[in-house]
């Protein structure tokens, strides 16, 4: 063991700590990002479901136009 400043003994324990916070960073982000997205869709068109024409027509949304509108929902990123 070198008592070397410059010599870093614990360098690939960093390195692999690092990777698996890549990973984890990266699963996190598009999959349960992914889900959470879903998720919201699936509740706003429970609501949407739930506004009778004229509620609907006062959004700018037809009753058959409600799929549409809500696969091309996406949720405020500021939120």
């Amino acid at each position: 063991m070198s008592l070397s400043p410059t010599v870093n003994s614990n360098a690939s324990v960093t390195l692999q700590t690092g990777f698996i916070s890549a990973v984890a960073g990266f699963v996190r982000t598009k999959l349960f990002g992914a889900l959470e997205i879903l998720n919201a869709r699936r509740e706003l068109r429970a609501e949407l479901v739930q506004l009778d024409h004229r509620e609907l027509n006062d959004l700018g949304i037809s009753e058959s136009g409600i799929d549409g509108f809500v696969a091309a929902w996406r949720p405020d990123p500021r939120i």
